[in-house]
């Protein structure tokens, strides 16, 4: 029998996840995820997807997030994406995959995201739309 994964739960522990700089439980990751929510990233039931985002946010070094979800890529590029192209939808075309299309070159997009106490942090965002 498996034993489940420190992952699957976790509110379970204070400390911070191997190469994260701050507990889940912690206040800066609180506010992060209670901005993520009030800006609607992961549409309602996005709790997952908020978390994933803020793990991203507390991680050391430089910070990724490879993602398909389409709530997630279009809210974070439209509140803090650094727009350094302009992004034009096809006919019937969402808008995720609008902006995955135009940034494919650069491998992603940069977004200024607030980390909770009161500065900014900058992730990559690779849209895989």
């Amino acid at each position: 029998m498996l034993r489940p994964s420190r992952l699957a739960h976790p509110r379970r522990h204070n400390r911070p996840l191997r190469g994260q700089t701050h507990a889940r439980n912690g206040a800066a990751y609180n506010k992060v995820l209670a901005e993520l929510e009030a800006n609607n990233i992961g549409k309602g039931k996005g709790g997952a997807d908020r978390g994933v985002v803020a793990d991203a946010i507390f991680a050391d070094g430089s910070a990724t997030l490879m993602t398909s979800d389409h709530s997630v890529i279009a809210g974070i590029y439209d509140k803090w994406g650094v727009k350094t192209r302009t992004v034009t939808q096809n006919h019937k075309e969402k808008i995720a995959a609008a902006i995955s299309r135009t940034y494919a070159l650069d491998g992603g997009f940069d977004a200024n995201v607030p980390n909770g106490t009161g500065g900014t942090r900058r992730i990559r965002i690779i849209p895989k739309a």
